[in-house]
């Protein structure tokens, strides 16, 4: 299929869409995100727990061990 046909269509699509959440997934995909959407004490918070990720300092676990522990094993 012609691109410039693939975007039309999707264009068109998008113009019915009432769905907030999809049209905010599309932005995501589209690198459009609002950063701003955050408050100032959220982005706090997250900035402290990916500075400790990256120093070591987290407790994290594995997929495979965070599923048995939900699976009480």
């Amino acid at each position: 299929m012609n691109i410039e046909l693939e975007k039309k269509l999707i264009i068109a699509e998008i113009n019915h869409i009432d769905d907030e959440w999809l049209l905010t997934a599309i932005k995501g995909l589209l690198g459009m995100n609002d950063v701003a959407d955050i408050s100032d004490a959220h982005k706090s918070t997250l900035d402290a727990r990916l500075e400790e990720y990256n120093n070591g300092a987290a407790r994290t676990v594995s997929l495979v061990e965070a599923k048995m522990r939900l699976l009480g094993r």
